[in-house]
């Protein structure tokens, strides 16, 4: 029995588990030289270490289990690691955009300080951005389940697509601002320009200069002292708002469970 090993042995060589090969066994895909009819014990000849180097390299490549017990001639191999290798370059693609959704809410969240001031309002060039778009007549209170009804929608379109991310927020109406109070009409996600979504629109934001104010704290207390700071400035510095008012959540409940630690941020277009 020099020649032998027990399973545990040959699974130590090929750097696998027992588990593993005695699935293998189950499929049919690679069973042992002699299997003890009194104590079950399996038994595998060093010769068989090819072959499981074999089985276990293609397992890493990504080629399916029920492959692997059919012949596997020059042509069948490549027509199977061509297709794992589509499959791999779609992961690719998918990691790639949620790598991107990751980091853009990573920087979100390294941009919110505790030492930050409670409002900052500044003046910024921005650059044109995309957003994908889910109209709804309007809701007029942030904690409406309707709105969160509506987040759920859109995080499902979102989702579905497999969309990289940069922020969520809301559209508000210039009216609303004026009046200093809240009215959302359509919830937003920032996102890259993307061809193939027919069902929503997507809004662009017009290159230029926006009013931009940040606060923290919870929406749903500091939202409308947040749109009265904004009117009150537009009006001591004589500015024109154009276009939609834009609301973002940099740290909100989407991302933490403490009212105290989020984060907005309203835009606003100007002449």
């Amino acid at each position: 029995m020099k020649d032998f090993m027990k399973i545990g042995e040959f699974a130590k060589i090929l750097n696998t588990s027992t588990k593993t090969l005695r699935h293998y066994e189950s499929l049919g895909i690679f069973k042992p030289a002699y299997k003890d009819p009194l104590t079950g014990y399996r038994y595998y000849n060093r010769s068989q270490l090819k072959e499981g180097y074999a089985l276990l390299s293609l397992k890493s490549s990504g080629i399916p289990l029920k492959e692997m017990s059919k012949a596997l001639s020059r042509e069948k191999l490549i027509k199977l690691f061509s297709e794992a290798s589509m499959k791999l370059e779609d992961e690719i693609v998918r990691l790639n955009k949620l790598k991107e959704s990751v980091d853009s809410r990573l920087n979100s969240l390294r941009e919110v300080s505790p030492e930050k001031e409670e409002m900052i309002i500044e003046i910024k060039e921005l650059p044109e951005r995309s957003y994908l778009v889910l109209e709804f007549p309007p809701i007029t209170e942030i904690g409406s389940p309707k709105l969160y009804e509506k987040a759920l929608e859109l995080d499902k379109i979102i989702y579905y697509h497999k969309l990289p991310f940069i922020f969520k927020g809301a559209l508000l109406s210039l009216q609303a601002l004026r009046e200093d109070s809240y009215s959302c009409h359509a919830l937003i996600y920032q996102v890259k320009k993307t061809k193939g979504i027919s069902s929503n629109p997507i809004y662009i934001s017009e290159p230029g200069r926006y009013l931009c104010l940040k606060y923290a704290g919870d929406t749903k207390l500091k939202n409308e002292a947040a749109m009265q700071a904004l009117n009150n400035y537009i009006i001591e510095k004589s500015l024109v708002p154009t276009g939609e008012v834009i609301g973002f959540s940099h740290l909100g409940a989407h991302t933490s469970s403490y009212e105290d630690e989020y984060y907005s941020e309203i835009q606003v277009k100007i002449k």
